[in-house]
């Protein structure tokens, strides 16, 4: 059984980034006991436990302010055995390169240090205004994968 924190972050509760968060969310509920938090409207700090996954766009290479500020105020009793990024971005991955990979840095190299982490995942979807429907949902099966994939890992 592995407990898993999903914290989401997105202005709109209908957004592509809930639809991914839900599928998570869902995902995770089979591999064992499941926190989602949803950082516009929920107050609730994580509480630890084998995996944190972050589900948030990107804006101008970075995640949005109220995962910035949740980050910041997550207690340093928190830990967390690896830490999953699934991540959308309007623009293309050369781009997101260019601009020096802001979120994912952030993520790999403080978010992870600060809850003793061992691993990160990243998972993105990259130049999202160009796509149709069928690649997005495609990309929410791939990211449940993703997911389920980390979580058997961390069962063993």
């Amino acid at each position: 059984m592995v407990r898993t924190t999903l914290w989401w972050c997105h202005p709109l509760a209908d957004s592509y980034t809930a639809a991914i968060a839900h599928h998570l969310s869902e995902t995770a509920r089979s591999h064992g006991p499941t926190e989602t938090i949803d950082m516009y409207r929920d107050d609730t700090m994580p509480t630890g436990g084998d995996a944190l996954v972050l589900i948030h766009p990107t804006w101008w290479s970075a995640e949005p302010a109220a995962l910035l500020q949740g980050m910041e105020r997550l207690p340093a009793s928190v830990s967390y055995r690896c830490v999953m990024t699934f991540s959308t971005h309007g623009s293309p991955r050369w781009v997101n390169l260019a601009e020096g990979r802001n979120a994912r840095r952030n993520a790999r190299r403080n978010l992870t240090a600060h809850v003793g982490a061992r691993r990160h995942k990243w998972v993105a979807l990259y130049a999202m205004d160009r796509i149709d429907d069928d690649a997005r949902s495609r990309h929410i099966d791939t990211a449940g994968r993703a997911l389920s994939r980390e979580l058997r890992r961390l069962r063993r």
